[in-house]
């Protein structure tokens, strides 16, 4: 950890493990000793956090097919980005994160039915997945209803999580487009820092 104003080490913390497999689990044990050391509470960090392998996958094919999906759709590859959530779904079935994905996938392709089939197949693997994800999830569920619930969710998302770059964009997108609030599609995309 460096502190931004010096560029002075504060912290430095590191896990060792045997194999690829072991990653998630060292990066659970740096960011558990990280959070403590920072004053987190031990209390919150249990409450807020579960093993990054139950959340997301112990399976590093199927979490590096899900973040070269995310690129690809991030990227406006839509066929690709498919190919590459299928792929990760393929290798853990139970991969929430990755269900997400498709439901993104086909949200864009207009493919409403089989959107929602994925958000519930995620949101019932809901212990998949991060309380961050979980929302993120449910917010492109309530897309797939009113224009209303979607800002609603939407809002809800960027409200506790200001950082998340994806539910400012889409908050701000059904704002302008959906319900023609454009002071307040304005006033989100402020929120942006550049």
């Amino acid at each position: 950890v460096i502190d931004p104003h010096t560029q002075t080490t504060v912290y430095a913390e590191s896990a060792d493990g045997v194999g690829a497999q072991s990653a998630l689990e060292s990066i659970d044990s740096v960011t558990h000793t990280l959070r403590e050391k920072l004053g987190e509470t031990l209390a919150s960090i249990e409450k807020d956090s579960a093993p990054l392998p139950q959340v997301t996958t112990a399976n590093m094919d199927a979490l590096r097919a899900y973040a070269l999906g995310d690129r690809a759709y991030q990227a406006g590859d839509l066929k690709q980005a498919r190919a590459l959530f299928e792929q990760a779904l393929q290798l853990d079935s139970g991969f929430a994160l990755a269900l997400t994905g498709m439901a993104r996938v086909n949200f864009r392709d207009m493919d409403y039915d089989a959107a929602r089939e994925a958000v519930d197949r995620a949101l019932a693997l809901s212990d998949r997945l991060t309380p961050r994800d979980a929302l993120y999830t449910k917010a492109w569920g309530a897309s797939l209803q009113t224009p209303a619930a979607a800002i609603t969710g939407w809002r809800t998302l960027t409200e506790l999580y200001p950082d998340h770059l994806d539910g400012v964009y889409n908050l701000a997108m059904y704002q302008a487009t959906a319900a023609h609030r454009f002071a307040d599609c304005l006033k989100t995309t402020q929120r942006i820092d550049l």
